[in-house]
């Protein structure tokens, strides 16, 4: 190991004579983590920061409740959340737990890769299903807006209960579905951060327990594979059936933030991001780019055949034919000519004579035959997401628009 660096804070002898651990939290070859006692009888935390090569180890100590170790002990409370208290002190002792220096100081005065990351529990057997984080210009500590509060929750929520409905239906579990399938295990509001965790039925016999433990299994791959597809990488979701392909891409999309919401971008971390092979403290941002790519796919997986959707300007080149053509198209495809029956008429000299944008929906009855004209339909941001016309310069400019 190396040197044990230099304190700040003043010397305290006083207050430590031995550590001596009343509840071991977590022991590894030595002590880690554990409950202690101060010389006046204070209940303390204590936790291993560093240690040199002459036995001697470094602990920074801090003053808590049983409320604080019980909620570390049920991953509510992070490890460094429950170390940040106003009183601290840094305890070097030897092999046997005698004190040899004591500093009264304070966790900012603590370098900060001497201590644990953010996201650190107790053991690894706490770590969340997933951290949801969001992110924008009007999200700020001590004004948080209770619509993008909703939105993290709602989103992980229904994204969760898709893919769990899906997966119970294949398994022939539909009638055991339950109003609570989530759990908040952590909630940060300096931005919006909540940790969520499967909820468990205590009261579950056996072979229900195991059941349930292969489906989560199920929805933690699921998961995984929207969490790669993401992060650009597409190699598992290629093997996945085209209803589990529709049902990643409908999770992602209610995960992702809209367009003119106060969240800018969401962060995804826990469980599902290391189960996507990307590391344990990796996380992974969702924008309103990552939802219009999704809802993008999901309109081209759902279309119907010979049925058509575009953008453009719609000009009308022979005003002998019942016909239009939408040029400069959104989607950047070749010029299309849809024909009309008369009754669709006033609908065409409606678009035509206005300056809203409008959405073309054609079909032809097989792929040699022309497009008839169905309906116009408006052409705004939502509608341009649910028939796949959000083009990439949409994505690049609202992922440049996604600031903290």
């Amino acid at each position: 190991m190396k040197d044990l660096w230099k304190p700040e804070g003043r010397v305290d002898r006083d207050s430590f004579k031995l550590l001596k651990p009343a509840d071991v939290l977590v022991e590894h070859d030595e002590l880690i983590t554990f409950a202690t006692y101060d010389t006046s009888g204070t209940l303390c935390l204590a936790h291993i920061l560093d240690g040199d090569n002459a036995g001697r180890n470094r602990y920074l100590v801090v003053p808590v409740t049983t409320t604080v170790i019980a909620h570390l002990e049920a991953g509510a409370l992070t490890l460094l959340d429950a170390l940040d208290q106003p009183i601290a002190w840094l305890v070097d002792v030897d092999q046997d737990g005698n004190a040899i220096d004591c500093w009264r100081t304070t966790i900012a005065e603590i370098p900060a890769d001497a201590l644990p990351h953010r996201d650190v529990l107790l053991s690894r057997h706490l770590e969340p299903l997933s951290r949801v984080k969001a992110t924008g210009k009007k999200i700020k500590a001590g004004s948080v807006p209770v619509a993008a509060l909703r939105n993290v929750i709602d989103g992980m929520d229904l994204a969760y209960r898709d893919i769990r409905n899906a997966v119970g239906l294949r398994n022939g579990l539909a009638q055991r579905r339950t109003a609570n399938v989530l759990d908040a295990q952590q909630i940060r509001f300096g931005s919006i951060e909540v940790a969520f965790t499967p909820a468990v039925d205590v009261e579950a016999d056996d072979e229900t327990a195991e059941n349930e433990r292969i489906e989560q299994d199920e929805i933690e791959r699921l998961l995984a594979i929207a969490i790669q597809w993401a992060h650009g990488d597409h190699t598992e979701y290629a093997k996945i059936d085209r209803d589990s392909k529709q049902v990643v891409l409908a999770a992602l999309v209610k995960l992702s933030p809209k367009q003119g919401e106060n969240t800018g971008k969401i962060e995804i971390g826990g469980r599902i991001v290391r189960r996507a092979g990307l590391g344990r403290r990796a996380t992974v941002s969702l924008t309103q780019g990552t939802r219009s790519s999704a809802r993008r796919q999901l309109a081209e997986m759902s279309r119907e055949p010979n049925a058509i959707y575009a953008e453009g300007d719609v000009q009308v080149q022979d005003k002998g034919k019942l016909q239009i053509t939408i040029r400069n198209r959104r989607d950047r495809q070749l010029d299309l000519t849809v024909g009309y029956d008369l009754d669709k008429k006033p609908d065409v000299e409606r678009v035509m004579q206005g300056d809203v944008p409008w959405i073309v929906y054609a079909k032809r009855p097989n792929e040699r035959s022309p497009y008839d004209l169905v309906r116009f339909i408006e052409a705004n941001a939502e509608n341009r997401e649910e028939y796949g016309l959000t083009s990439a310069d949409d994505e690049a400019a609202n992922d440049e628009g996604d600031g903290a």
